[in-house]
């Protein structure tokens, strides 16, 4: 698993919050949709600056700045987001809390699935096509 099973992961997590939006809406209502895509959409941001600061940490040619830029915005403008949106926004709670999961729970599918291919214990999709 490389860092391209982090960016397929978030990008399955922006179709599936996408998705679960418009279920949200249809079944939960508006406030209940709009929470859960601005807690998936923020969990979302959360992993890639996350994803971002460990490459800049471990990066051959550490560069200062960026590291600087990254946790500025990652620390008070995500979080403090966040808290402002919770505490000053008409969204559900419990639509922010489900959204949040669903990048959580796409990741920890991918890689039950990528560990059960590794031993051998199901087919990879391509196998099972020939």
């Amino acid at each position: 698993m490389g860092i391209g099973f982090v960016y397929r992961s978030l990008k399955i997590s922006a179709v599936v919050a996408l998705l679960g939006a418009v279920l949200a809406a249809t079944y939960g209502g508006f406030g209940f949709a709009a929470g859960f895509l601005c807690g998936a959409g923020w969990n979302i941001l959360n992993l890639l600056l996350i994803t971002w600061l460990v490459q800049c940490l471990f990066a051959a040619q550490r560069s200062k700045t960026r590291l600087a830029l990254l946790l500025a915005v990652k620390f008070p403008l995500l979080y403090g987001g966040g808290f402002a949106l919770l505490a000053y926004g008409d969204l559900s709670v419990y639509g922010v809390l489900t959204g949040f999961s669903i990048p959580l729970i796409i990741v920890a599918l991918k890689a039950a699935g990528a560990g059960l291919m590794d031993k051998g214990l199901t087919d990879s999709p391509s196998n099972r096509l020939t």
